[in-house]
């Protein structure tokens, strides 16, 4: 129900389309992340709004949109023409990433590459990203993967900037 909470098409060329920063009817569910945040600092304030019920669910909500609007692809948009008609990038589905020389890599959709990115490595030798099969995504979360990870990174030190 609340999918467009979750990103803000923010045109990334002049000239581009821009969304509203401000939220609409109360009674509409639809919107940007931008706008449903302002909805979620109303009720924490203690206002109200039809779709955000507590002041539990407006904190929950306000954590998880607040990392979504942090992610580029949640919050940007590439605007382009086909068929006579505006379209976007939709998150960078429609963005083609190429990983290995030309013809001989895997493609990926830049999303999807995005997604990928906490399981990955530069292979210098290829010029390849290489996914480690440890994070499929069907597995990702499972504490069997994880721990023996976590493991290895508390052993290790800070790195000097942190």
């Amino acid at each position: 129900m609340f999918l467009s909470w979750h990103y803000i098409d923010i045109g990334i060329d002049p000239g581009d389309p821009q969304p509203s920063f401000e939220p609409g009817g109360d009674n509409e569910a639809r919107g940007n992340v931008v706008q449903a945040l302002k909805r979620a600092v109303v009720v924490l304030k203690g206002g109200t709004d039809p779709y955000i019920q507590t002041k539990a669910m407006a904190f929950a909500m306000v954590m998880h949109l607040v990392g979504d609007i942090h992610q580029p692809l949640h919050c940007a948009t590439k605007y382009f023409m086909s068929g006579g008609r505006l379209h976007q990038d939709a998150g960078g589905n429609k963005e083609e990433v190429l990983n290995g020389p030309p013809g001989e890599g895997g493609k990926f959709n830049l999303h999807a590459f995005w997604d990928s990115a906490y399981r990955a490595s530069f292979d210098e030798a290829s010029g390849r990203v290489v996914l480690d099969p440890r994070y499929q995504e069907h597995g990702a979360h499972d504490p069997q993967n994880v721990r023996p990870l976590a493991e290895v990174l508390a052993k290790q030190p800070p790195p000097p900037w942190y």
